[in-house]
């Protein structure tokens, strides 16, 4: 008689059940329910799979319909369930159409004109915030006129009675009495928004850190929806024997006549004769490569294409070769192959990938088998430049509204959720800050701990809160590279931003693989951007096929660790594994990059001092390229393959049934039933053992060859064109700090000069002169680019600037406000225009000082000497800003601070001096010790050890001005230990 709607997750600030909840609620409900979220279907993705065939749900949608027809304003949230399979398509249309009205309007509403097609679908008239939710003291007549007018542009429209409020009482009389005079339907329902009565605090919690609003005022809005939880209705609500039958006589009766996953098994072909074309496009491009010739590319060839031919992914196969073909055509820097795509023969032949499979003896199989359940993704590397244009080419070329980007779900993470319930419920933020810093200190991950050792009520109710939300939905995002092709118009949508120019699907992408929908990653390699920028820059076209694997000066380079700025080798870590390890061709690089990660990383030391002995020919054969440990998932199904008889199709199945411990047992007894006859069965159990160990952290081959080119074709560039090579990687690293200081650093080793920024000599980017590069205006910290772009402009134009004072009298004020003039000083932009430092400084702050008066240009110099300025230059602050502003110090701070160092040193002739600006603290565990790093100038830093206690008395910090003492002869692991130390004041 009463049926449940339950509002997932996937509703956010309108629902707060989880999925371990909604498997509780499901498996205890034996009749039927309803699954719907506001404007979404998202709650599918996430639940269906969990559904049973005698109890799956009745899907829908919670709209809110604003209108007017026949003089009656119709306002209020209306609950659309589908029936049928045609009733899923009507119901996405009724979305989609929405969400464009959204992207228009700003505003988030459906209309009757929504809803041209309704079959296979109900309209509930959703009681509780529904259409007749403010016509509770309306005559009966009236409610008849309103429902007879809505029956005229809804077919189905059924009559929904709730009474989980003292307020709805009232609602529900009438409206049991309106149902006598009609001829519609009625429905009993009661939402669920969330799981248990002690969980209405969560659903506000969700609610305020969604809206950002504070708890204190939500509870008032929100206490209208307290008895929204799971329990027996049926025994909560007392109605006569009368209400029971008539409620039974005029309900109407829910049923599933749809298979929802079934409707989207059926691959489609979006190009016409695809298998044709694919084959014509093959034998073409073959014959210009000349590889027909072997018998071995001959195979494969047709052994790929009657692969994909049979499992109709021809037309994917097409498209993805379109894509990169244009971006080739507009000079786009494709990348050599990315994932399992680059094991395919097929996609090597016609262009869509550099890499020759069977030269790396990759696997098809790995990409794409008929004994896969997932369809082939294809994830291809654009330079990060460029990748909004590939976008846009893809959107003109299937259309826009087919063409969507692929939705993530953010969920709460404890240490966010902290300071988002500390805000909420109205507490200071510095006391979020203190339980973070809590949770560090005593290293604890799970706040479970943390409620356990509280003593403070504030901290407790804070933790307990954030404890009820963790792993909870919080918000949707957009997927770094993701976008499908949705022919047939069959995804519902919807979108972050109404200013953005996309779409997000509603279903995540392992749904739309479950559902496989053809799905691309186009994704943004910043390493392509700055591979494309050299290669214009020295003028040479960027060919992975050309590219020679065996230059031995570019391997003699990666194994003096000169891999500063190339792509995958430049950590230190891997710096150092590199010269131990001595590369002797491109194949060690692929090794060294797949060993090189977080799972096998315990294997370096082995895998560098012996190489593991295999007794058996056959797995000595397979593994003999990686020192005998198993690295690749390629050589796990070709242990499979050749070791226990199974098909290539069964071999990849195998490995990752053996990853992901999915039905383990069975692959199990088969794997070491069939080893045992070549290898006996205690082998063939280490074996498989081996394997469980190694699959969970085997890297794939395809990729770690494709990505391996590039590294490669980086190194090879660096070699030959090094002043190039670093002016382009500063270009294009300027927003990460780190990597641009050990650029510079590698720049000075290499003999190349970094110089600072000059206000008549740079460009907004860096500058090659002769043997050195300048520093350009993208590097100044803070520094308006439409700034740059205007003093440039102006440069042009009228010759270089000869004084301060010109350039104050050519350049707009609204150009030179007084952070760009900062800026521009502390960064030694101005040194050329003036010859001292401390006229420069004179004209400078007299300007910043006389820049808000409202005088023509060059007035404020006619009455300058009216105005004194303070002459005295506070070195530390320059000291301290150049670092801010540029990242390093180009000046030695000796130099600068000459007179305060001199005054600071007088200490007994054993001990030794050094002073710099301090760029590292790190303090070390169980010891008394810290480890500090001062940096002098540029490429001149020291670390030193200092007592924890003498540190933390004297207060430093970073960008701190420290001179120590110490003794050379007093050391600990190599290091100097500081006897004293002093900072050097403003």
């Amino acid at each position: 008689m009463i049926v449940d709607k339950i509002y997932t997750d996937f509703s956010f600030e309108k629902g707060c059940i989880s999925y371990c909840e909604f498997c509780k609620i499901t498996q205890s409900v034996k009749k039927k329910y309803i699954l719907l979220d506001f404007y979404s279907l998202s709650g599918i993705s996430e639940y269906y799979l969990l559904f049973r065939d005698d109890n799956l749900p009745i899907i829908g949608c919670e709209i809110f319909l604003k209108d007017s027809k026949d003089g009656y304003n119709f306002f209020g949230k209306v609950s659309v369930l589908i029936n049928s399979n045609e009733g899923y398509l009507n119901l996405k249309h009724i979305i989609n159409k929405s969400w464009f009205r959204y992207k228009k309007k700003g505003l988030l509403y459906s209309k009757f004109s929504d809803f041209k097609n309704q079959s296979g679908l109900i309209f509930l008239s959703g009681n509780g915030n529904g259409i007749y939710s403010n016509l509770e003291n309306f005559s009966i007549d009236f409610l008849k006129k309103y429902t007879m007018c809505i029956n005229k542009y809804i077919l189905n429209f059924v009559i929904e009675l709730q009474k989980f409020n003292d307020k709805l009482n009232v609602s529900f009389v009438s409206l049991v009495k309106l149902s006598k005079f009609v001829k519609n339907f009625v429905l009993f329902t009661h939402p669920i928004r969330f799981y248990q009565k002690n969980n209405f605090t969560d659903f506000i919690n969700k609610y305020c850190i969604i809206k950002k609003e504070y708890y204190c005022n939500a509870v008032k809005k929100l206490h209208f929806y307290k008895n929204n939880f799971f329990v027996d209705r049926e025994k909560v609500y007392n109605f006569s024997k009368e209400k029971k039958i008539y409620i039974k006589k005029k309900s109407i009766n829910l049923k599933n006549k749809y298979n929802f996953i079934n409707f989207f098994n059926k691959q489609k072909n979006l190009i016409k004769d695809s298998d044709k074309k694919l084959k014509k496009l093959i034998i073409k491009s073959a014959k210009k490569n000349n590889l027909f010739k072997s018998i071995k590319y001959r195979y494969r060839v047709l052994k790929e294409y009657s692969t994909i031919k049979e499992m109709g992914f021809s037309s994917h196969f097409l498209i993805v070769f379109d894509i990169v073909r244009w971006s080739k055509k507009k000079n786009i820097l494709v990348g050599p192959g990315r994932g399992s795509g680059a094991s395919s023969l097929i996609s090597y032949i016609i262009g869509i990938t550099d890499i020759d499979p069977i030269k790396h003896k990759l696997i098809f199989e790995r990409f794409l088998n008929k004994k896969k359940k997932s369809i082939p993704d294809f994830d291809i590397d654009f330079c990060n430049n460029n990748r909004n244009r590939v976008l846009k080419y893809i959107r003109s070329k299937f259309g826009k509204k087919k063409i969507l980007n692929i939705v993530t779900f953010s969920s709460f993470l404890i240490k966010n959720t902290i300071r988002d319930c500390t805000r909420i419920l109205g507490y200071r933020f510095s006391l979020s800050t203190k339980i973070l810093q809590e949770m560090e200190i005593r290293k604890i991950n799970n706040i479970d701990e943390m409620i356990k050792n509280c003593s403070c009520s504030d901290t407790l109710k804070i933790l307990i809160a954030s404890k009820n939300l963790e792993g909870r939905i919080k918000g949707v995002g957009t997927h770094a590279g993701g976008v499908i092709i949705d022919s047939n118009f069959e995804i519902p949508f919807f979108t972050i931003d109404k200013k953005k120019g996309y779409f997000l699907t509603q279903f995540d992408k392992k749904f739309l693989e479950y559902l496989k929908i053809i799905k691309l990653d186009i994704l943004g390699l910043n390493t392509l951007s700055i591979l494309e920028k050299i290669g214009r820059k020295i003028g040479r076209e960027i060919n992975y096929r050309k590219l020679d694997l065996n230059n031995i000066n570019v391997i003699n380079s990666i194994n003096k660790g000169d891999t500063i700025g190339i792509f995958q080798l430049e950590g230190i870590g891997i710096r150092k594994f590199i010269k131990k390890a001595i590369i002797k061709n491109f194949n060690d690089v692929v090794n060294i990059v797949s060993i090189y990660r977080p799972g096998p990383i315990n294997l370096l030391s082995e895998f560098v001092i012996k190489k593991k002995k295999r007794k058996n020919v056959l797995i000595r054969s397979i593994l003999n390229d990686t020192n005998g440990f198993i690295i690749f998932q390629e050589q796990v199904i070709n242990i499979a393959k050749l070791l226990a008889d199974f098909s290539l199709d069964e071999s990849d199945v195998f490995r990752n049934s053996v990853s992901k411990n999915v039905d383990l047992n069975i692959y199990k007894n088969k794997f070491i039933s069939g080893c045992r006859k070549k290898i006996g069965l205690e082998c063939s159990k280490k074996l498989f053992n081996e394997i469980k160990e190694f699959c969970g952290y085997s890297f794939n081959k395809a990729h770690a060859v494709s990505y391996s080119y590039i590294t490669f074709y980086m190194a090879f560039l660096k070699y030959n064109y090094k002043t190039q090579f670093y002016k382009c990687s500063l270009d294009l690293s300027v927003k990460n700090k780190f990597k641009i200081k050990n650029i510079y650093e590698d720049c000075i080793l290499h003999n190349i000069n970094i110089l600072r920024p000059d206000i008549n000599k740079s460009n907004f980017n860096f500058k090659i002169e002769e043997k050195s590069i300048r520093i350009g205006f993208c590097a100044l910290k803070g520094f308006s680019e439409i700034s740059s772009k205007k003093i440039i402009k102006e440069r042009k134009k009228s010759g270089n600037f000869k004084s301060v004072f010109d350039l104050f009298n050519r350049i707009d004020r609204k150009f030179l406000k007084k952070n760009i003039l900062e800026i521009l000083f502390y960064s030694g932009a101005l040194n050329s225009l003036e010859k001292t430092f401390e006229k420069c400084y004179e004209e400078v702050f007299f300007y910043i000082k006389n820049s808000n008066q409202n005088l023509p240009k060059g007035q404020m110099f006619i009455f300058k000497d009216l105005n004194k300025v303070e002459k005295k230059v506070n070195v530390v602050k320059r000291i301290r800003k150049e670092n801010d502003i540029l990242g390093i110090n180009l000046k030695n701070i000796d130099y600068l601070l000459n007179s305060k160092i001199n005054n600071l040193k007088k200490r007994p002739n054993e001990y030794s001096s050094f002073t710099g600006l301090l760029t590292e603290i790190n303090f070390k565990k169980d010891n008394k010790y810290v480890l500090i790093t001062l940096e002098k100038k540029l490429c001149v830093k020291k670390v030193f050890l200092i007592e924890k206690n003498i540190f933390l008395k004297k207060k430093f910090s970073k960008k701190d001005i420290i001179i120590l003492f110490y003794n050379n002869f007093k050391k600990y692991y190599f290091l100097n230990i500081v006897l004293d130390a002093l900072k050097i004041n403003d």
